[in-house]
């Protein structure tokens, strides 16, 4: 999420390359998870999380020998999970793993903007903490479409829209930073834009999926805008991970997003957050 505001005349061509790619992959995620299988889905998200992977391995340090054996390695293990989903094997402590992480990542994030480093030097355990963030996203996105297609859907619409909410209202009116030190182009207004966005729409998923859980709104809003901070959360280490590499980009992938770990950053920390607390409130 880019919050941060800029001046027309240096970014109107980067906001219409984003807004493009934004436009392709949307089409092509909506309608693969409304048509496509579970099964056909575990191998699309395996070849995004090999490409994830690979960029991962790239932020810790490693070089193009390194970088391969690593994607292979979590290709091995997403395939073996996915294995396991199709057989019955219910893999939610993955998520609650996750979910573990990323309240530790807050305080990594927290201690940079103060100037402290908290995140772990050894590549070993950054390699590691790529597969505690990677691997339980996508056992949650085959879990949610298991359930039901909507669901997962549902979770997309919902971080889609509050990075959108973000970015606009980062540009328009941001001009207190959320962190500076870990990625200045953040604001405060953008994230506030995202949580009240969250908070919306998460009523919106419920009225179209169980709108007889209407008793459970305020629950329900308050999972939403969880969900997006979780968002915000992993996009900033994301952002902490480029930093400490000197670089913008994960990757050259997808024009005007950088790399595919820069698309889906956000999603990767909402992912978990939704399977195990918005999901169970909503579900049809």
């Amino acid at each position: 999420m880019d919050h941060a505001s800029a001046p027309v005349s240096a970014t109107a061509t980067g906001i219409g390359a984003r807004m493009a790619t934004a436009l392709v992959l949307i089409a092509g995620v909506v309608v693969t998870l409304w048509f496509g299988s579970t099964p056909l889905l575990a191998g699309i998200f395996g070849i995004f999380l090999l490409l994830a992977a690979h960029e991962w391995a790239g932020l810790v340090g490693l070089g193009r020998v390194g970088r391969l054996s690593y994607a292979g390695a979590t290709a091995l293990l997403s395939a073996g999970l996915a294995l396991m989903l199709m057989r019955g094997v219910e893999l939610g402590l993955a998520a609650w793993v996750a979910v573990s992480w990323w309240g530790m990542a807050c305080a990594v994030i927290v201690a940079a903007q103060q100037g402290r480093n908290l995140l772990p030097s050894s590549s070993a355990v950054q390699l590691v903490i790529g597969w505690l963030i990677l691997l339980p996203c996508y056992t949650a996105l085959l879990s949610l479409h298991a359930a039901s297609h909507s669901l997962l859907l549902g979770l997309m619409v919902l971080v889609w829209s509050a990075d959108t909410a973000a970015f606009f209202a980062g540009r328009a009116w941001g001009v207190r930073r959320l962190a500076s030190r870990v990625s200045p182009g953040k604001t405060w207004t953008g994230a506030i834009a995202a949580l009240a966005a969250g908070a919306l729409l998460g009523v919106g998923i419920m009225v179209g999926l169980a709108p007889a859980a209407g008793s459970r709104a305020g629950a329900v809003a308050l999972s939403g805008s969880g969900v997006v901070a979780a968002s915000i959360v992993g996009d900033l280490f994301e952002s902490l991970m480029k930093r400490r590499r000197g670089i913008k980009d994960s990757g050259a992938l997808l024009p005007g997003h950088g790399g595919i770990l820069d698309r889906i950053d956000s999603l990767l920390a909402a992912a978990p957050v939704y399977a195990l607390g918005f999901a169970p409130l909503v579900s049809p």
